[in-house]
């Protein structure tokens, strides 16, 4: 067989795996992002994204170390470019904290077919070729987001609090292997440093996750007991909090200079497991 048609059915078996994913998610109703990044699939853990005072849209597709984010000038429905120092960009970010970018060298566009403002919702496809400048190039095909939940940004939200931001960044934990709480609709995500800690804080109308750990923390494994790391799960419904009694915090990246961090972690309770749960923030 010639490698030109074992490239179409490469694409092709992973446009179908794709499709068979939106199809899954769509019954559960489960926001979707995914793609294929260099012939392998891509599937984020949850999605969610900002449109922001000006109408530009931030779409962000989450997993444990990986982001894929989408920026937009605009939330109407239509066909952005990427790439040549435009306003539109795609990027993406490994576990190890290199990030991939559209601008300015690379290449792509993203379309968005639908804008359901009566529900808060975003549809559409991406594909695009991201850069490190000198370094490598991926090459991300087939990408489509459905039903990606969008916050609208208001004046409210930056003036009520301007000291601690519910957008500190981007916060994903799967919980009980049943749910994710990441943000999105009414979630809140802050992060704060005191004279010792960290505390970045995700919270929805159900239930929240605090995570702390040293201002001074460098990259690496640090397995519960670690000093200076913990974690705590809290149903708000019940108001009860359990604290971490295990579990693992991987530091990928910690720039204090500039108060930006980027840890994957897992940790297990009384009565929880979180489990596939990363953050990538900057803190006050």
């Amino acid at each position: 067989m010639s490698p030109f048609i074992m490239k179409k059915l490469l694409y092709l078996f992973f446009a179908t795996l794709i499709l068979a994913s939106c199809s899954e998610n769509i019954e559960d109703n489960r926001p979707a992002l995914q793609g294929v990044i260099n012939n392998e699939l891509y599937r984020a853990i949850d999605a969610q994204a900002v449109r922001g005072l000006d109408g530009d849209l931030t779409i962000t597709g989450l997993t444990t170390g990986d982001d894929l984010t989408l920026r937009l000038s605009s939330a109407t429905a239509g066909t952005y470019s990427l790439g040549d120092d435009s306003p539109n960009y795609a990027k993406f970010t490994t576990p190890g904290g290199f990030t991939y970018n559209t601008n300015p060298d690379g290449k792509g566009e993203v379309v968005i077919t639908r804008l359901d403002q009566a529900n808060q919702k975003v549809y559409g496809s991406f594909e695009f070729d991201a850069i490190i400048a000198g370094l490598d190039t991926i090459y991300v095909r087939n990408g489509v987001f459905f039903e990606v939940p969008y916050i609208q940004q208001t004046e409210e939200d930056i003036n009520d609090n301007p000291e601690i931001t519910c957008y500190a960044g981007n916060f994903v934990a799967l919980i009980d292997n049943d749910h994710t709480l990441s943000q999105g609709l009414n979630i809140c995500i802050t992060a704060v440093a005191n004279e010792d800690q960290i505390v970045i804080t995700a919270t929805d109308p159900d239930e929240k996750i605090v995570v702390r750990v040293p201002v001074t923390a460098g990259v690496g494994q640090n397995p519960l007991p670690a000093e200076g790391f913990s974690a705590s799960y809290t149903n708000l419904e019940t108001m009860v909090t359990e604290e971490a009694n295990t579990g693992n915090f991987i530091v990928l990246s910690h720039n204090i200079n500039a108060r930006l961090i980027k840890i994957t972690f897992n940790f297990i309770t009384d009565n929880h497991i979180i489990d596939s749960a990363s953050l990538n923030v900057t803190y006050q």
